[in-house]
């Protein structure tokens, strides 16, 4: 099990008009059950040339190939009770396998103008087979016999797609137009059953003499138009800034405060509780009698002359 990468990639001339990137992944893939595992190994190649300086050209390509040994599953009892069996079992023949193998090609122009407008063109075509041979169970487990049929299967899918599309934006507008056609074809054939004893299973079987007698073949083709209208919003560069015009700050008092004329249209209020939260304020206590203001003044008198007799008394 691993995985590999490389990607290189960067100007191909020393104006920058000229860019290419090659990316290459290889991974090996490996499983608990016996037999089963994969191997995958990707190329892909762009090349992006500025043949103006509004308009880009991109060219590039994908190949892919793929091969793994997969499993279907184990059968059950014909009561539909799971088998007490080692999870590592394979349901199936050594010889199972799926090999697929796709390239798609790819291009697109766009080409911008002055006025912020931009066209795009863009084809790509896909082209896909995939040939598989596998022996998968079809029967359920028999006690008796320790026996479970598989059932071999030879499939070859092909596929081919071809779509293309053409979109245009102007300003606040979107306009394209889009043509997909697909074919795709199944060829298949199938064999007499094989017999797999499940708890002690030998994976070399014979590999059957498969002859191609059914297949399925789908044909269709898409297309349409689309569009779209929009505004400018708030972030879009190309809308231009609001200016908001403040009067000038006031000076604030002696406690750091601004008075509520001289604040700021917006701004929030000096006081953080809400303004039906604020405390009333309370009312003064009613004034002494006269008769108590004369007492504490009479103690305040009385204090201060004890304490000139004592300095008195001390010199």
């Amino acid at each position: 099990m691993g995985r590999f990468v490389l990607d290189v990639g960067g100007p191909l001339t020393g104006s920058g008009a000229l860019r290419g990137r090659v990316v290459g992944v290889t991974e090996t893939t490996n499983s608990f059950v016996d037999i089963v595992g994969a191997e995958q190994t990707t190329l892909y190649c762009i090349l992006e040339a500025d043949v103006t300086p509004a308009t880009t050209v991109r060219l590039g390509a994908t190949w892919a190939d793929g091969k793994s040994q997969g499993s279907r599953g184990l059968p059950t009892h014909a009561t539909g009770e799971l088998l007490d069996i080692s999870r590592s079992t394979f349901a199936g023949a050594d010889w199972n396998r799926s090999v697929t193998r796709g390239t798609e090609v790819f291009a697109d122009v766009t080409r911008g103008f002055d006025n912020a407008a931009v066209l795009t063109a863009r084809a790509n075509s896909f082209d896909r087979k995939r040939d598989g041979r596998l022996a998968f169970a079809n029967a359920p487990y028999d006690p008796e016999t320790g026996l479970t049929w598989l059932l071999p299967e030879w499939r070859i899918d092909t596929t081919l797609e071809m779509p293309f599309v053409l979109g245009g934006f102007e300003q606040t507008v979107i306009l394209g137009a889009d043509y997909h056609r697909s074919d795709e074809r199944l060829d298949r054939a199938r064999n007499d059953e094989l017999p797999l004893a499940l708890f002690d299973p030998d994976y070399d079987l014979p590999e059957p003499a498969f002859e191609l007698d059914r297949f399925d073949l789908t044909e269709y083709d898409e297309y349409g138009f689309y569009g779209q209208a929009r505004g400018l919003g708030d972030g879009d560069p190309r809308r231009a800034p609001r200016v908001v015009e403040h009067p000038p700050v006031r000076p604030a008092d002696r406690r750091g405060r601004v008075r509520e004329r001289d604040r700021r249209p917006g701004s929030p209020p000096s006081s953080t509780r809400s303004p039906s939260r604020r405390r009333r304020s309370r009312p003064m206590p009613p004034t002494p009698p006269s008769s108590c203001r004369r007492r504490r003044s009479t103690r305040r008198r009385n204090s201060s002359s004890r304490a000139r007799g004592a300095r008195s008394r001390s010199g």
